[in-house]
């Protein structure tokens, strides 16, 4: 699965964790959301962190919102929810 997201200034508490929700689609153009707790750059090389983090700290203002999410539509096995 592959997915092409894009930030929102939505903060949400997720399990107890603020969130950032991100929305874009998967590869069939499903429309999904994405909470992401951190974000990390993967390089040792100095300019890409550095433009990765003016990248970062030009995202949307953070809104916090109240938001109830039901982990059991998340379940990724097979089992059955009770």
């Amino acid at each position: 699965m592959e997915l092409s997201i894009k930030p929102t200034a939505n903060i949400e508490t997720i399990e107890g964790v603020p969130c950032r929700r991100w929305e874009g689609t998967d590869e069939h153009g499903t429309w999904v959301h994405v909470w992401v707790r951190m974000v990390s750059p993967q390089s040792l090389d100095e300019q890409r962190v550095a433009d990765f983090e003016r990248e970062l700290q030009a995202l949307p203002r953070m809104q916090r919102q109240l938001v109830s999410f039901d982990f059991r539509m998340a379940a990724d096995d097979e089992s059955e929810v009770r």
